[in-house]
């Protein structure tokens, strides 16, 4: 597999079904295409109203997620298996229909934002307040489409992020939380 960083300047889409329905108990795979080469892989577990955790594996590693979602703010972290700290961090601060957007931390000190790309949308940047995106990604929808929009699972990485060391996570983070926002796991469940 590619790193990230090997990535850049590509079109790529995330793809995996999930079926019609968003079911209360997650348990599910995804993977990221460069064209028809599989770059990336990530599995993902969720509870509604509890959490959505997510493994993704590309060819820098595994890294893992964990968002609550018994919180407003959706605190979510994201970190390498056996290292005892985060690589980003991020809490929701706004929230409409179905986006979001957040204040994430890096341990470099960095502060950056995850934003919609549009008011109504699920197709998230990352980047600096008032710098260039770092990466866009777009929820992945189940195959139909139901969600909406014109390019789910969509991925692109700016060519400027490819020395960021900590572009795994946020591409970790991004992934995480434009999949559970789009399918709002957040919420109860509409009988």
């Amino acid at each position: 597999m590619l790193t990230f960083s090997e990535l850049t300047a590509r079109d790529m889409v995330w793809q995996g079904d999930i079926g019609l329905t968003i079911p209360d108990q997650g348990d599910f795979h995804f993977v990221l295409y460069d064209r028809q080469e599989a770059v990336a892989t990530a599995h993902v577990l969720w509870q509604r109203q509890g959490f959505f955790d997510v493994t993704l594996e590309s060819g820098d590693g595994v890294f893992q997620s964990h968002m609550d979602l018994t919180r407003n703010d959706r605190p979510t972290v994201v970190w390498r298996p056996g290292e005892d700290h985060s690589m980003v961090s991020m809490v929701v601060t706004w929230e409409q229909v179905i986006s979001c957007g957040g204040s994430i931390d890096t341990p470099t000190g960095r502060k950056l934002l995850l934003e919609p790309t549009h008011q109504m949308g699920y197709e998230y940047a990352i980047f600096p307040q008032g710098g260039a995106r770092i990466l866009t990604l777009a929820g992945p929808a189940n195959s139909a489409g139901v969600f909406g929009g014109a390019n789910p699972g969509h991925m692109s990485i700016e060519p400027a992020s490819a020395t960021d060391a900590e572009l795994p996570a946020l591409v970790t983070l991004a992934f995480t939380v434009a999949t559970e926002e789009v399918r709002l796991l957040h919420h109860a469940s509409r009988a």
